[in-house]
């Protein structure tokens, strides 16, 4: 017997209902999984740009044979650390030049709203900090010893840690 419809190629509407929730449940697995990866992401992206803010500030200081600061001003609503309020800047001069209207910016950054920065060893701390790197690439003694932590409102972490020889690593 012959069949009618044996040279009709296609997907039956059933197939493609059953394709379309297979799909549906794998997006919907996933979508946590992609929040969580985004915040992180963002908070290493944001660690690279600090980072490299400190890599600015120690190759101008080598190149102009000059002083140059790294300023954060930490903001703090007086109890716990504000996300999203921290200022840093490069200036090119010295710490007591710093505030000074004859320096000059190299770079001024907001950290954004769902990140906070902030030292440590003193968590509720405000006002301006500063790294000074010498005219040869190394921080001032002192400086060094100082660490900063970014972190998001998801709880991620990244740790600045500064090294006598003027290096950032962020862990």
């Amino acid at each position: 017997m012959k069949r009618i419809f044996a040279d009709i190629k296609g997907v039956t509407l059933i197939e493609l209902i059953i394709v379309l929730a297979i799909v549906a449940i794998g997006a919907a697995m996933a979508a946590p999984g992609m929040s969580e990866w985004m915040a992180r992401a963002k908070l290493n992206a944001e660690a690279r740009k600090i980072y490299s803010v400190f890599q600015l500030a120690r190759s101008e200081a080598i190149k102009n044979n000059h002083d140059v600061c790294v300023g954060i001003v930490f903001n703090s609503d007086g109890i716990s650390y504000s996300y999203g309020k921290s200022n840093y800047t490069v200036r090119l001069g010295t710490y007591s030049e710093y505030n000074s209207s004859t320096t000059t910016f190299l770079a001024t950054k907001t950290v954004p709203s769902t990140m906070r920065l902030y030292m440590p060893d003193y968590p509720a701390y405000t006002g301006l900090t500063t790294w000074q790197y010498t005219s040869r690439g190394s921080f001032l003694p002192g400086d060094e010893t100082q660490t900063l932590i970014l972190q998001s409102k998801s709880g991620y972490k990244k740790t600045f840690t500064f090294t006598f020889g003027g290096s950032v690593t962020i862990s």
